[in-house]
């Protein structure tokens, strides 16, 4: 995979496969070894959810590995429907990543992350209601659930998980496809193990970045009280 895409080790091979198939397949595809047109084909009319990375928001990485996952039968059916001389390099280690249930799994755990912690995180973000002050009730909270979940992801694993009540995780088709996967599968456990890891560097993140919103910081609502 090296070969088709810069990977510095420095991410996840989940990671570098979700970027991969955008390469691939994304309305930013490589001009010289994307099939974005015959792939849309593929789809009958349905939407292709890939979004362009380029000019694009932190959540956009989980937000695309929600819709890889979503896509990723019908992209190993396009990819196995060409014979060997119309695979280029890129096709050929996007099918192979697919088809490794380990890196399936990576991506699975994203979309998750995606749909009950960074998006609803960014919309709290990018609330106009919401001021710096008031936001640290968020990140506070945000911190208790990423410890719950670490140590118990079981809410986070059915989709009854609910991190912001104001900022619910959004239900559609993406989200379905997230969740229907059966309950004992082996999808389900290595879901989990990579689900985990994420939540424990989210969590070391969150508390390296924003301090001054967590309980002892100079934004938290205790603190300022007692000012």
């Amino acid at each position: 995979r090296e070969k088709v895409t810069l990977w510095t080790r420095k991410e996840s091979s989940s990671f570098l496969v979700v970027r991969s198939v955008c390469d691939a397949f994304g309305p930013d595809s490589k001009e010289d070894c994307g099939r974005p047109k015959e792939f849309a084909a593929t789809l009958k009319g349905a939407k292709n959810f890939l979004q362009p990375y380029r000019g694009n928001r932190f959540n956009i990485p989980f937000e695309n590995a929600t819709a890889v996952f979503h896509h990723h039968p019908a992209i190993l059916e396009y990819i196995g429907s060409l014979e060997r001389n119309q695979k280029n390099q890129l096709l050929v280690s996007v099918e192979a990543d697919l088809l490794d249930p380990i890196v399936v799994g990576g991506i699975r755990a994203m979309g998750i992350l995606e749909r009950h912690v960074t998006s609803p995180l960014y919309k709290m973000v990018a609330c106009p209601g919401i001021n710096i002050i008031e936001s640290s009730q968020y990140y506070s909270h945000l911190e208790t659930k990423l410890k719950e979940w670490i140590s118990d992801p079981a809410d986070l694993m059915d989709g009854s998980a609910r991190l912001f009540e104001d900022f619910p995780p959004v239900q559609d088709d993406l989200y379905n496809s997230l969740y229907r996967v059966e309950e004992g599968d082996r999808m389900c456990t290595l879901t989990q193990y990579a689900l985990t890891v994420l939540l424990i560097v989210s969590l070391m993140i969150l508390q390296r970045q924003a301090p001054e919103h967590l309980p002892g910081g100079r934004y938290h609502p205790a603190v300022l009280k007692e000012k």
